[in-house]
C-alpha cells in the first residue's frame, strides 16, 4: 500500500508540474490575444470612420447631382403648354346669398349672447338704494 501511495503521489506531482507549466504559458498567450484584440479594435474604428466618411460623401454628391439636375431643368428656355385654359361656366365671385345667411346666423347668435349678458348684469344690486326696495 505504501508503494501504491508513493506512485499516486508521484503521479499527482507530475500532473501538478504539467498544470503549472500550462499556467505559465497562459499569460504570454493572453497578452498576445489582447494585442490582437487591440489591433482588431483599431482596425474596426478606422473602417467605421471610413464608412461614415464615404456615406457623407455619397450623400453630398447625391444632393449635388439633384441640384445640378434641377438647375439644368430650370435653365431650359423651353415652355410647354400642358393644357389649354378653359372659360369657367359660372363667374367666380362671392356668393351673396351664402354670405347673407352666414351673417344673419352670426348676428342672431351675437344678439342672444348680448341679451344673456345684459340680463345677467341687470339682476345685480348696484347701489345701497336698491337694497332698501
Amino acid at each position: 500500500q505504501v508503494q501504491y501511495l508513493d506512485n499516486f503521489m508521484a503521479t499527482l506531482r507530475n500532473k501538478q508540474q504539467a498544470i503549472a507549466g500550462a499556467a505559465e504559458e497562459i499569460p504570454p498567450e493572453m497578452l498576445k490575444l489582447q494585442g490582437q484584440l487591440q489591433q482588431e479594435q483599431t482596425e474596426l474604428d478606422r473602417l467605421t470612420r471610413a464608412r461614415d466618411v464615404a456615406k457623407e460623401t455619397w450623400l453630398s454628391l447625391s444632393r449635388k447631382a439633384d441640384e445640378v439636375r434641377i438647375a439644368a431643368q430650370v435653365d431650359k428656355d423651353e415652355v410647354r403648354i400642358v393644357s389649354l385654359a378653359e372659360v369657367p361656366a359660372q363667374p367666380v365671385a362671392p356668393k351673396k346669398a351664402m354670405n347673407i345667411a352666414i351673417a344673419g346666423v352670426l348676428g342672431l347668435m351675437v344678439g342672444v349672447f348680448g341679451a344673456f349678458v345684459m340680463e345677467y348684469f341687470a339682476g345685480r344690486v348696484t347701489m345701497d338704494s336698491d337694497t332698501r326696495k
